[in-house]
């Protein structure tokens, strides 16, 4: 046997006797198993037959709903020969026999053609999972019903499969073309048809060498300049489409895998290095969420209903604690959870397993009892206590988890491409605050659907910046995309967390800078856009959140809000100066078929704030005050007053701004507060002018300075980003060659944090005796300077000097 071998079956009785979870499924399963017979075939019969009608009479994409019926159904049949094997039913040997039988009467098994394509992945799928099922039950088939069937798979999908995406001379696909999941999904397929049909296949022994050399490939390919295609996986093991393509990517190949080993003892298809990470791309893909009960507006809420089906049919699978973020086409996260089961049996990896308990809850199919993983404790696949940052930079994703208020806050940044399930939405953002979500994306709808391709794929329906009404070009989702987006710098320190998000090459057409700074502190995230069109015209800033939604007129000027259970997000825009508030009806994630809500599209408006620019230059500053820290903490203000003028700075700043400089005081009722300095010199307007800037007694280089003040007005913490010195009062703070990100925290000893392009020498003003021995330790003394100076690494690098100047690196 392939998959359902008699060491897999024992093992699944052992589970449903020993763990509770299995069990439990266990007895859902073999209940609807136990209610299949005879007049249940009958109505699969009058359902398959009226589909097909109703396809010949109105065409359209009432052929994929033919085609999705009968691969649910084949599907179906896999069960009912995983129950047989099981259970020894001879009724369930029958049924999922005549099953196979019905579902050959097809034409073909072909429901998106095109392109020449002789299968595609209903082929795939049907093929797969029928021979999965035949090779459980073909011991109580006939001699002649094993050839007819044995007959029907070779020529409906063996056949087509293997010669449509391996044969050297009938293939027409390279994987430079549909080498993405349609290209593993089918050779997946094509490989445990080759196995099941068992010695029927010409040249077998070939044929197998070059489906597994080929898979390899896939999974190594490197991508290709002229057809615009990126590289399947990144160095990080993260997948070039979206997290549920890479669920539906992995789903055939782990049963072929897992048959290939079984039969001829090779584990190292299933052994790479890609496959090893993969379980950590997972886990940072996710977010731990709070139950949505007594939230306004969840009825429409996409955390508390996932596309495949409502909230109350989810409560009783799942715990419900985690949430996934969907940027582009996410899709029906359960439908292949069995991949998360493989991947934590081949890897023991416990948080894998609570991905699945989580999310899916029980085992209700037979590829899910077959490789749910004994001897394996359950641990949380993820924490509310977890901060710190990850970017996955082939994928183009950031996450960055800090605490705020006594909540955990998560950022989760999109750049990488848009093309194909990758939505045009490149720079866009999900946020997060106590396990609820505030700023979120749109997700997407059934692709048949007018509105899949009219507003869920659209900029306009993601957290992005458009410019006199556009975004990016519509032609990048079936051209891809030349220069994608990227997360080329971040700074990870404890209170501190910053990340810059490269946006520009996927908007080539309407911007020649797009850069988002996002600076995530106790209490507040503020996000820094620096904007340069190719013309003047109006930039239009652009958020989407749950339903609830508002624009407030009760300030200075306006804001945005939305509260979700007691706990409020305000969004302020010191800058730009002059703008437009402006509400839109947008959509949240839909629901896919087989819910019977397909053609339900929740709305919630969304906020436009639009800004024109003579100049086609702008820069827009917004602060998102987080829930958890009472909003009167919090006083938002521009800073004003220029240097070498008679104009005043702020009661509460020490910074006079000059020329080019934008600033902002985020001031606490206790008296401590954040000081954010833009220097407009500094975002490449002449790439090789100097770019040194002052305000009140500092004076730097860098594009962004942040500036942390104590209750008692001493200076708590610096950062400076794309920035080579920072000087307070003609006293240097910090130095260096290269222009970085830098920042230093001077509370309880120093600590010091770069991100760094190269290696580099970079200097600090620290208070410690210069005629201390301490060139072991990498700290050496400029008398020169009167600095300390120490050669920080390439990326990010860091070291502590505690209260009494011992260094921890």
């Amino acid at each position: 046997m392939l998959i359902y071998d008699e060491e897999t079956l024992a093992r699944s009785r052992r589970l449903i006797q020993s763990d509770p979870v299995v069990g439990r499924g266990w007895a859902d399963f073999a209940e609807k198993m136990e209610s299949r017979d005879a007049a249940w075939v009958r109505e699969v019969r009058q359902r398959i037959a009226s589909l097909r009608e109703r396809w010949l009479t109105y065409g359209g994409s009432k052929l994929f709903t033919l085609g999705n019926e009968v691969r649910m159904l084949a599907k179906e049949a896999q069960n009912l020969a995983f129950y047989a094997r099981m259970t020894d039913s001879r009724k369930a040997e029958a049924l999922a026999a005549g099953l196979i039988t019905l579902l050959s009467e097809e034409d073909r098994w072909v429901y998106q053609s095109g392109g020449g394509r002789q299968s595609d992945l209903w082929t795939a799928d049907i093929g797969l999972r029928l021979a999965s099922a035949y090779d459980a039950v073909r011991h109580a088939c006939s001699a002649e019903e094993r050839r007819q069937i044995e007959q029907m798979l070779y020529e409906k999908a063996y056949l087509p499969l293997y010669e449509d995406w391996l044969h050297p001379v009938k293939k027409i696909h390279a994987l430079d073309t549909m080498g993405h999941n349609w290209w593993i999904v089918c050779v997946s397929a094509a490989g445990l048809l080759l196995l099941a049909l068992d010695g029927r296949v010409p040249h077998a022994g070939e044929a197998l060498h070059t489906i597994t050399e080929g898979i390899r490939e896939w999974f190594a390919y490197p991508g290709n300049v002229l057809q615009n295609k990126q590289a399947n996986f990144g160095a990080d093991g993260d997948y070039v489409e979206t997290m549920g393509y890479l669920d539906y990517a992995l789903g055939n190949f782990l049963v072929f895998e897992a048959a290939y080993r079984r039969r001829t003892g090779d584990a190292k298809l299933g052994e790479s290095e890609v496959l090893r990470q993969i379980p950590d791309v997972y886990l940072e893909t996710i977010y731990w969420k709070r139950a949505q009960n007594g939230d306004k507006g969840s009825e429409t809420n996409p955390e508390s209903k996932p596309l495949s089906e409502p909230a109350e049919r989810q409560s009783e699978r799942g715990k419900g604690q985690v949430g996934t973020f969907h940027f582009g086409d996410e899709g029906d996260r359960t439908l292949h959870a069995y991949v998360w089961l493989r991947l934590a049996d081949m890897q023991r990896r416990g948080d894998m397993l609570g991905l699945f308990a989580d999310i899916k809850g029980e085992p209700s199919e037979a590829a899910e009892f077959a490789f749910y993983p004994e001897h394996l404790p359950v641990q949380p696949p993820v924490s509310s206590e977890k901060e710190g940052i990850a970017v996955l930079g082939h994928s183009g994703y950031g996450f960055v988890r800090w605490q705020s208020g006594g909540e955990q806050v998560v950022l989760a940044v999109k750049t990488g491409e848009s093309w194909n399930h990758n939505h045009l939405d490149v720079g866009t953002f999900i946020l997060t605050v106590g396990g609820r979500t505030f700023v979120d994306d749109s997700g997407h709808c059934a692709y048949s659907k007018p509105l899949y391709n009219a507003y869920y794929r659209q900029s306009s329906a993601h957290n992005v910046v458009l410019f006199n009404g556009h975004g990016q070009p519509p032609a990048l989702i079936e051209e891809g995309t030349k220069f994608p987006g990227s997360v080329p710098d971040w700074l990870d320190t404890p209170g501190y967390r910053y990340l810059l998000a490269d946006c520009t090459g996927p908007y080539a057409g309407a911007y020649r800078r797009f850069y988002r700074h996002f600076v995530c502190v106790d209490g507040a995230m503020i996000l820094i856009d620096d904007l340069q069109a190719r013309e003047s015209g109006t930039f239009e800033w652009l958020l989407h959140m749950p339903a609830g939604m508002k624009i407030e007129q009760g300030r200075a000027e306006p804001s945005l809000s939305m509260e979700r259970a007691e706990m409020k997000l305000q969004v302020l825009h010191p800058y730009p100066e002059t703008k437009e508030y402006v509400s839109e009806q947008g959509y949240l994630n839909s629901f896919s078929r087989g819910t019977g809500l397909e053609d339900v599209f929740p709305e919630a408006d969304y906020a436009k704030i639009r800004s024109a620019s003579e100049d086609g230059r702008i820069k827009f500053l917004s602060v998102f005050l987080l829930p958890g820290s009472e909003e009167e903490e919090w006083t938002v203000e521009r800073l004003t007053g220029t240097a070498g003028s008679d104009a005043e700075p702020s009661e509460s700043s020490d910074s006079a701004i000059g020329d080019g400089m934008q600033a902002i005081s985020l001031k606490r009722a206790d008296g401590g507060r954040i000081e954010l300095m833009l220097n407009r010199r500094a975002d490449g307007r002449v790439m090789h002018d100097n770019s040194h800037a002052g305000f009140g007694v500092w004076e730097t280089d860098a594009f962004l300075t942040v500036l942390f003040y104590e209750k008692d007005g001493s200076l708590g913490r610096i950062a400076l980003h794309n920035g080579s010195y920072l000087k307070r009062e003609g006293r240097c703070l910090f130095s260096s060659l290269l222009k970085g990100s830098a920042a230093l925290d001077y509370r309880e000893g120093v600590r010091a944090a770069t991100s760094l392009s190269a290696d580099a020498w970079c200097y600090f003003a620290l208070d410690r005796d210069p005629n201390e021995e301490c060139e072991a330790e990498g700290l050496r003394f400029d008398f020169d300077s009167g600095m300390w100076k120490r050669k920080m690494q390439a990326g990010r690098s860091e070291f502590r000097l505690d209260e009494k100047n011992a260094l921890d690196s």
